[in-house]
């Protein structure tokens, strides 16, 4: 709050010196680092359920394996079967991890401990962004700039794309 106060006071300076005319401005957004791991984006819940599921799949495919002294179309139906079993199979994996979370959190609430959010456990509110150079653990930083290179609206945010925060900056500009 303190720095939205000297924030506007400076543009308010910037106005009676004739400065940060707004008729035309640039709006842009830059991808900051955040102090957390990229690996820290997943919960340890996360990663038991996914391991529990993977070592499933291996065990449903060393047992198609074995099945190999069959004749050839019955593997080449269950080759088939299976890739039309696959969407389901993942489906399922998705609704194990989600039911894990919440086992999780309702636990967690039991013992009085703050829920975490799913994302990042070193940073809850930072996000995976993606980069010219690759994804970082961070925060999408925007800024509006007006013609002669005065900064007339800033805010962080999480979401990695920018097209979402055109209207909220334009919005902060004009106010």
């Amino acid at each position: 709050e303190v720095l939205a106060g000297l924030f506007t006071q400076v543009l308010a300076v910037c106005a009676e010196l004739g400065m940060g005319q707004v008729g035309v401005v640039a709006v842009d957004g830059t991808k900051m680092e955040a102090a957390a791991s990229k690996e820290a984006s997943h919960s340890g819940a996360h990663l038991e359920v996914l391991e529990a599921q993977a070592r499933r799949m291996l065990a449903e495919a060393a047992d198609a394996d074995r099945g190999d002294d069959e004749s050839e179309a019955i593997a080449q139906t269950r080759r088939v079967a299976n890739q039309a079993d696959r969407v389901e199979r993942i489906r399922r994996a998705r609704a194990v991890v989600a039911e894990a979370m919440e086992r999780k959190e309702a636990e967690e609430k039991k013992r009085g401990k703050a829920i975490r959010p799913v994302g990042n456990v070193t940073d809850p509110d930072s996000r995976l962004q993606k980069t010219r150079s690759g994804f970082v653990q961070g925060y999408n930083a925007q800024a509006v700039v007006s013609a002669d290179q005065i900064v007339v609206a800033a805010a962080v945010t999480s979401d990695p794309t920018d097209v979402a925060m055109l209207e909220p900056m334009l919005r902060a500009a004009t106010q």
